[in-house]
């Protein structure tokens, strides 16, 4: 069992990591306290710059380590593992991270983007090979690999040389696994994510259903013309592996 002075010391050393100011509680060496504040930060930085690799590209080296250092000195994290870092910093970003003059206005957008795009990489043990060749016949769900994502703007659209300053539509995208290991998006129309939107909701699952539910919303769009439209965008979907067939039993 750890004596209270030895906790005491560890806290004591650890705030000093994070808060070079209060070393002073510490009987260490600044020069060798130095080196373990530069390691920790360092592989903090690095881990956040490799999760967030767009995102980093917008600012320079010194504004972005000075938006890590917010991140290292200020969040309280919730999990001690560095692969869960990306989670922490989405959430330092959104809740506590007060922006500047120097950031963009989408930074919160492009951050749960890329975020995403990680997460969805973490669902490759559920990946199904695309197994939906009948949309007439079919019934159809979301693949759990697949997530349906808007944002005020077109967030994947975003590079150095490409920034958007004002939101103008919002972007409807699906964020999923093209194979086991690559993510990939789509970006798609209002109405096809209305109808994704339904698929995943479980109102609607198949074809004829769907166009019945959607001609609600549209009282004065032909039936067969729904019915044609929908009949194409989910053979797309289907060919990409979004939509799956349920299997039946």
């Amino acid at each position: 069992m750890a004596s209270s002075d030895f906790i005491k010391t560890q806290k004591a050393f650890a705030n000093a990591i994070r808060n070079p100011a209060s070393a002073h509680q510490l009987a260490i060496e600044s020069r060798r306290l130095a080196i373990y504040q530069d390691l920790f930060f360092n592989n903090i930085s690095g881990f956040v710059k490799q999760a967030f690799p767009v995102l980093a590209s917008l600012y320079s080296n010194t504004d972005w380590q000075s938006m890590c250092g917010q991140f290292f000195n200020q969040h309280q994290n919730k999990s001690p593992y560095f692969t869960d870092l990306r989670n922490e910093f989405l959430t330092f970003l959104q809740h506590e991270y007060k922006m500047t003059v120097k950031d963009p206005v989408f930074i919160q957008e492009l951050a749960h983007y890329e975020w995403l795009e990680m997460e969805i990489m973490q669902t490759s043990h559920l990946f199904k090979q695309a197994n939906l060749n009948q949309v007439a016949e079919q019934s159809f769900y979301l693949a759990p690999t697949a997530q349906l994502v808007s944002y005020p703007y077109p967030v994947h659209k975003i590079s150095q040389q490409w920034r958007p300053t004002e939101s103008k539509s919002t972007t409807y995208l699906i964020v999923y696994l093209k194979t086991p290991y690559k993510a990939a998006f789509s970006e798609v129309s209002a109405a096809t994510a209305c109808v994704l939107e339904l698929i995943k909701q479980n109102n609607s699952n198949r074809l004829y259903k769907l166009a019945d539910s959607m001609q609600q919303m549209m009282p004065k769009q032909d039936f067969e013309v729904i019915i044609a439209g929908l009949r194409d965008s989910l053979a797309t979907l289907a060919d990409e592996g979004i939509l799956l067939a349920r299997e039946q039993f």
